[in-house]
């Protein structure tokens, strides 16, 4: 059995891994994700992110017994000229706007998936897609939404396991995806490391 480290200090992917049985610790991450050139598509800066998150705690783990897993989640939309790419909003008035462009429209959650074994070296990266579709939002529901501060810590301005369900109308793909660590990724590439 190996130890288990998520190289992330967010609640949700603790929740996720203690969800599916996956017994781990946490070591956080030191990665400066304002290194990342801005004009990656949004697979590769979720590729990049959660790379460069896991082998910064590769780095600082003595055990090599150990196995990282680290990840990176991005909102994207479709647009003519490529993707409008949507991380977690700096202020109140960009969480509004981004809440503003999602509102009644289709977009897409990029996870990046890291794990690194230390004791083989073996480093696997994926990303995993899903789409989601949001209702139309008045603005009385936006305002509302953003004063509630759910949406400030998260990736395009909500959170799919919160209060931010209200607006979801449809989801095609992982809903643990959109909550930022693919359960079924993070299992079967475990599975396939020896590492359960």
């Amino acid at each position: 059995m190996k130890r288990i480290i998520l190289a992330s200090a967010s609640p949700r992917r603790r929740e996720i891994l203690d969800t599916i049985g996956i017994k781990h610790e946490v070591v956080v991450s030191a990665y400066d994700e304002s290194v990342t050139p801005a004009d990656l598509t949004p697979d590769m800066l979720v590729l990049v992110n959660s790379e460069g998150k896991g082998r910064a705690v590769a780095k600082v783990v003595v055990d090599n017994n150990s196995v990282v897993i680290s990840s990176d989640t991005v909102v994207a939309m479709k647009k003519e000229d490529g993707y409008r790419v949507y991380g977690k909003p700096v202020d109140r008035q960009d969480a509004i706007s981004m809440l503003q462009e999602l509102s009644g429209k289709a977009h897409t959650v990029f996870t990046g998936l890291t794990i690194i074994d230390k004791s083989t070296g073996v480093c696997e990266s994926i990303v995993d897609t899903t789409d989601v579709v949001f209702k139309e939002l008045s603005m009385d529901e936006i305002e509302w939404y953003v004063d509630t501060f759910e949406p400030m810590d998260k990736a395009g301005s909500y959170a799919i396991q919160g209060l931010g369900a209200r607006f979801v109308t449809s989801i095609n793909g992982s809903y643990h995806t959109v909550m930022g660590l693919p359960a079924h990724r993070v299992y079967e590439i475990l599975s396939n490391m020896g590492a359960l």
